[in-house]
Parts: C-alpha cells; structure tokens; sequence
C-alpha cells in the first residue's frame, strides 16, 4: 500500500514519508497529520497507537492516522477514540477501510469533495417556454392565489367573531340533531317507563290496586252524626228552649248535604 498518495486522498496533499526508522512511530507526514503504517499479520495494539501519540509530541494540530493490515485489538479500538486516531485498514490492492468514527468522518469528508456537483441547467437545456405552458403555469399560480385569498378571509371573520355561513348552516344542523335525539331519548324513556308499570300490573295479576275509598264513609258518618244532633236539638226545643229548633235545622241541613255527597261520590 503507498500510504502516501492514501494521504493525499484523504486531503493531505504535502503527504511525505518521513526518514526515519519503521519502528520510530511515525512513517507518513503532512502538514495537518502524521500517520503510522503496520505491514504484520498480527492485529495493531494499544502500544502501536501509544507509539504514535508519543511520537506526535506537543504537536495537538496534527491529525493522526494509523494503517494496518490485520485489523485493531478492542482495547486499540477504545485508545484511538480517547485520543482521536483514526483508524484504517487497508488490502493489498491499496483499497482503505475506516474503522473507527474518527476515520469515517475524515473518509467522509474525502467522499463529499469527490462527489461531483450538479451544475445548473443552461437556457439552453430548460424545457422551451411556450404560450401554453406559460398560460397553464399563470392559471395555476392564480388559483393558489385564490384559495390562499379564501382561507385568509376565514380566519379573519373568525377572528371578528363572524362565523362563516357553512359554519352556520352546521351549527343549526347539529342543534337539530340535537334537539332530535332529546326528543328521542325522552320517548324512549317514557316507553321503558310504561313497559314498567305493565309488567307491575301483569306481576299482580289484574288491574292497579285502588286505594279504599275513605271519603265516602267518612260523608256517611258525618250525616249520620247531623241527624242524631238535630233529633236532640228538637226534643230540646220541645221542652221549651227555642234555640234548639233553629240548630236542629241547621245540623238537620249538614246532615242532608253530606248523605247527598256520599251517594255522590
């Protein structure tokens, strides 16, 4: 793999190899990273990537990046993301992987500048404008324009406290519905009423017990009494006082009225 020009497409164009030794930690430099590379079999661990920061210095502008052939251990995995290293595995036809979010993010930085921008039609390239369209288009424009006109002046009459007259027309229809199922519920509500009181009449086996009739003995006793008075009233007044004939008559009088009420009634 030439990590170098895996550099330079990452966007450190200056990417150099550096001079010194493959185990001095650091292989590739640039003027905004340095980077490691490790050829072995084995997995890189956690002291590959400690080389590396220490070889870094006191340089914290610098970006490290680390390459490696048989993949990370999990505690390296846990060391570049405390310290911001980002981790590459790379095939032997120089095709890199990112490993770590550090790496997608630089990986990902190189995707979006490679990417080709979508130039602007020219003039040329634009559908051709012709009156019918350009009719069409006004047409559709002008009934947007409209409707937006119709729902604004909706919201400003219920804003005034103007209702809309298809609010209107609702309002009465669900007060009709309203009134209807009273009604409804109040027929029902008498029907289960007499449903109720026939099954009463039904459970007793005949017609509603009637309550005695205590007024008409009451008339007949009440006469009874006014004719008994009046007979002693009569004999007093046969015996001299004069006074007893005009009660007599009277009571005789209330005794004849309640002997008629008790045949009436």
């Amino acid at each position: 793999m030439n990590a170098t020009s895996q550099m330079r497409s990452l966007g450190y164009r200056d990417a150099q190899v550096t001079a010194r030794g493959a185990d001095s930690g650091i292989d590739v430099r640039a003027t905004g990273a340095v980077a490691q590379v490790k050829w072995r079999t084995a997995q890189a661990g956690r002291p590959d990537l400690q080389r590396l920061f220490g070889a870094r210095g006191m340089r914290l502008d610098l970006q490290m990046l680390f390459f490696a052939a048989s993949g990370y251990s999990a505690h390296a995995v846990d060391y570049a993301d405390a310290h911001d290293i980002a981790l590459f595995t790379y095939l032997p036809n120089g095709t890199i992987t990112p490993i770590n979010i550090v790496a997608k993010h630089i990986a990902g930085a190189r995707d979006r500048e490679q990417t080709p921008r979508q130039r602007p039609a020219t003039s040329a390239e634009l559908p051709e404008l012709t009156e019918e369209r350009l009719a069409k288009l006004i047409a559709k424009n002008r009934n947007k324009a409209h409707k937006r006109g119709q729902i604004a002046q909706r919201r400003s009459g219920a804003s005034n406290g103007h209702v809309p007259v298809a609010s209107a027309a609702l309002h009465q229809q669900r007060s009709r519905a309203s009134r209807s199922k009273a009604v409804f519920a109040d027929t029902r509500h008498s029907m289960h009423a007499t449903a109720a009181a026939n099954q009463a009449i039904g459970a007793t086996g005949g017609t509603p017990r009637q309550p005695p009739a205590r007024g008409h003995v009451g008339h007949l006793v009440l006469a009874v009494l006014n004719a008994v008075l009046a007979s002693m009233l009569v004999v007093l007044g046969a015996i001299g006082n004069s006074i007893g004939f005009a009660f007599a008559l009277v009571f005789a009088v209330c005794g004849c009225w309640q002997y008629r009420e008790y045949l009436n009634s």
